[in-house]
C-alpha cells in the first residue's frame, strides 16, 4: 500500500482590512496580482461622531488569488496597500 503525499498550498489570501478604507492595491514584481474581491466595510450608523466612537463598521475584506499557488518553501514577494481617511487607523 502506497500512501500519497499531499502537497501543502495557499490558493488564495483573504486579508481583514480597517474600516472605511477604499482604493486597495496589490502587485508582485511582475505586475498586479492575478484576481481579486474588494468587500469595503458598511458605513457606521452613527454619524457625526469620530471613527473611533462609531459603533457597528465592521472590516473591510480583501481576497487575493495569486497568479499561481504557493507552494511551502517558496519566496513570493508582493505589496498590498490601501487609502483611507484621515485618522481612521
Amino acid at each position: 500500500m502506497q500512501r500519497r503525499i499531499t502537497a501543502l498550498s495557499i490558493t488564495s489570501l483573504s486579508l481583514a482590512l480597517p474600516p472605511n478604507v477604499h482604493s486597495p492595491y496589490y502587485y508582485d514584481i511582475v505586475g498586479n496580482v492575478s484576481t481579486s474581491r474588494f468587500r469595503p466595510s458598511t458605513p457606521a450608523v452613527t454619524a457625526g461622531k469620530l471613527p473611533s466612537q462609531r459603533k457597528g463598521a465592521g472590516y473591510s475584506l480583501l481576497e487575493l488569488i495569486p497568479r499561481y499557488p504557493l507552494m511551502g518553501g517558496w519566496n513570493y514577494t508582493f505589496t498590498i496597500g490601501y487609502d483611507a481617511p484621515w485618522g481612521i487607523i
